[in-house]
């Protein structure tokens, strides 16, 4: 059980570099601050280390609050 939560295949993994790679991307292009940005990749990990222990937030909730435009609401909001 322990490989497959590690493997670089896992579904929430492989959703969490995605997500990671559009707001690095946002940050190239300049439509993202850096500092937003690396809020938003902190947040993803938290996210993605819940779920990779929790079978029913990766199933769930999970795909909602991985989306680059749900980590970044997320880290903006006051």
């Amino acid at each position: 059980r322990e490989e497959r939560e590690k493997a670089a295949n896992h579904p929430a993994i492989v959703q969490y570099h995605q997500a990671v790679n559009a707001i690095d991307k946002r940050v190239e292009r300049g439509t993202l601050e850096r500092e937003i940005a690396a809020r938003a990749k902190a947040r993803a990990k938290e996210l993605v280390s819940g779920a990779i222990t929790d079978a029913d937030f990766a199933n769930g909730k999970y795909k909602e609050d991985m989306t680059p435009d749900a980590l970044i609401a997320a880290v903006t909001k006051k």
